[in-house]
């Protein structure tokens, strides 16, 4: 990655459940700790103090890609910590869509702040993407965005507990 083209907190979630793999970006928010969408996991996988392992049916891997400022790395999952069970068939109903799952290794690697303050409409931002390349390979992507509604992810929840974090 260029300097101005990757934030080093940003990583390709790789989750492998059964026989089944997904792919989803998440960002690190501590030293061990990655938030991510809960529709990012299976369903059945949507448990908090979940171990990843073989006997749970669930593993996820964080890819790190290189950066001017640190190595490419992957860690593995030591467990989901927090996840919504959002029931609701409807996306626009969740009052959040948020997991937080824990790696067993610290990464060396500055983490991403946030706030529960949510972005206001005509605000603009910078969105990061990981583009799939293989199973274990992503391409980092930054995009400018100007924000529509009061909150990107869920334009239907305005309230105290809306699902965007602004990061």
């Amino acid at each position: 990655c260029f300097e101005d083209q990757c934030n080093e907190a940003i990583a390709k979630l790789v989750v492998i459940e059964k026989n089944s793999i997904r792919y989803c970006t998440g960002t690190l928010i501590k030293g061990n700790q990655i938030l991510t969408s809960a529709s990012c996991l299976p369903s059945a996988s949507r448990i908090s103090h979940l171990k990843c392992s073989n006997e749970s049916n669930l593993n996820i891997y964080a890819i790190f890609p290189q950066t001017v400022f640190a190595p490419a790395k992957i860690a593995s999952c030591d467990k989901v910590e927090f996840t919504n069970h959002n029931t609701n068939p409807n996306p626009s109903l969740w009052k959040a869509d948020i997991a937080v799952i824990s790696l067993k290794e610290n990464i060396e690697r500055k983490a991403t702040k946030f706030s529960r303050s949510g972005i206001t409409s005509k605000t603009k931002i910078s969105a990061w993407t990981v583009n799939y390349k293989t199973d274990f390979l992503g391409e980092l992507k930054k995009e400018k965005c100007e924000v529509l509604f009061d909150t990107y992810l869920n334009p239907f929840s305005k309230g105290r507990y809306s699902p965007m974090l602004v990061m």
